[in-house]
């Protein structure tokens, strides 16, 4: 009877609710309440996203990523490139690449004397040493280049092996210090992997209710990444908030994350996070 008593009183009473704002320019993010929130152990609560914004600040040409290595020539030792990191599509990566090689060629002191007035005269002037294009009936990169040898670890985004040396074939050389340059064309053996980013997931640890794969998770919200282009806002209001319920009674502190489908924590380059959080009693 008297829990009868109790559970019309809650029914009746005014329940409790509140909102958590969070700005952060971090996608790992620890909010200390100094004045902890205490809620009511015979009581059940639950949380839900109210909105999600941010500025589409996501690159995957990263630090991680950017290096190209390449030779003009048989016996030259591979050297170093680095890609500026950015939001790259086909077009623009395939003119990066290019643009370095000629600016390269055109201030590189060659001192090899391997090199002679004509071939030196031929690197410098040639305006299209590296180009990407891509099959859109397959989805697989083709690679038209002018170049003795190349790798990099930008290469996996493109279909080809990260690191795997990829040597021209038909580079002749026609006498002592002459050779006579051709353009080369490889296929990927994989499809185009522009970005390995497919959802943008809001983890919070203070919820639990939710599943991934068919394990138990945080995820408050998930939903696709590049909804909108490079440097416009992102922002995700759903229709219908869901809420889970939550896994403590006592809030003194909750870590929200913004992850991708691999767990791995976004990086949106320095934008401002802002995540607007609904809690109330059920």
């Amino acid at each position: 009877m008297e829990e009868s008593l109790k559970s019309i009183n809650n029914l009746l009473s005014n329940k409790f609710s509140t909102v958590i704002t969070i700005s952060s320019p971090k996608s790992d993010i620890l909010v200390d309440f100094p004045i902890p929130l205490t809620l009511k152990n015979d009581l059940n609560y639950e949380m839900g996203l109210i909105y999600f914004s941010t500025y589409n600040a996501i690159y995957n040409i990263t630090s991680e990523n950017n290096s190209f290595e390449f030779k003009f020539f048989d016996g030259m030792l591979l050297t170093n490139l680095t890609i500026q990191p950015g939001a790259y599509e086909i077009p623009q990566l395939s003119n990066e690449i290019n643009n370095l090689l000629i600016d390269y060629a055109s201030n590189k002191t060659f001192v090899n004397n391997k090199f002679n007035q004509v071939l030196l005269k031929y690197i410098t002037e040639e305006k299209e040493w590296f180009k990407l294009t891509v099959d859109l009936t397959s989805g697989r990169c083709k690679i038209s280049h002018k170049l003795f040898e190349f790798k990099g670890k930008m290469m996996s985004i493109i279909g080809f092996k990260n690191n795997t040396i990829y040597a021209a074939k038909n580079l002749q050389k026609l006498e002592e210090n002459k050779f006579l340059f051709k353009e080369n064309k490889l296929w990927s053996s994989e499809r185009l992997n522009i970005t390995d980013i497919e959802t943008i997931n809001i983890e919070c640890n203070l919820i639990q209710g939710s599943y991934i794969n068919g394990e138990s998770s945080n995820i408050l919200y998930t939903f696709p990444a590049f909804s909108v282009p490079l440097g416009y806002k992102i922002i995700e209001k759903p229709f219908s908030s869901i809420y889970f319920p939550l896994n403590v009674r006592t809030i003194s502190e909750m870590r929200i994350k913004v992850i991708d489908q691999k767990e791995r924590l976004i990086n949106f380059n320095g934008e401002i996070i802002n995540i607007n959080l609904h809690l109330r009693q059920v």
